[in-house]
């Protein structure tokens, strides 16, 4: 089907049946993105109760610990490690 694009200029809209290379890695429904998300998931899981696990130990506050590796994981995985423990040996 012909399209005029003004000054003369004609495009043929073609339909295409296959899809290119490009957009199958693109997809966000096949089944390895989402075993991705799923992976991610989990890690991101386990990094929040590992600070909250961590800021237990060293006499902090789990819960605020937990929720700040909700929002910020890894950075807060770090700085709780790296972090002196407040009980006294």
């Amino acid at each position: 089907m012909p399209i005029r694009l003004g000054f003369g200029i004609i495009a043929r809209a073609e339909p295409t049946t296959s899809r290119s290379p490009v957009v199958l890695l693109a997809d966000s429904t096949s089944s390895a993105t989402v075993i991705g998300w799923i992976i991610g998931f989990i890690i991101w899981i386990l990094i929040i109760a590992w600070s909250a696990a961590i800021a237990r130990r060293k006499g902090r506050s789990p819960f605020i610990w937990g929720l700040l590796a909700f929002f910020f994981s890894i950075i807060t995985l770090i700085v709780i490690a790296l972090m002196p423990s407040r009980r006294s040996v």
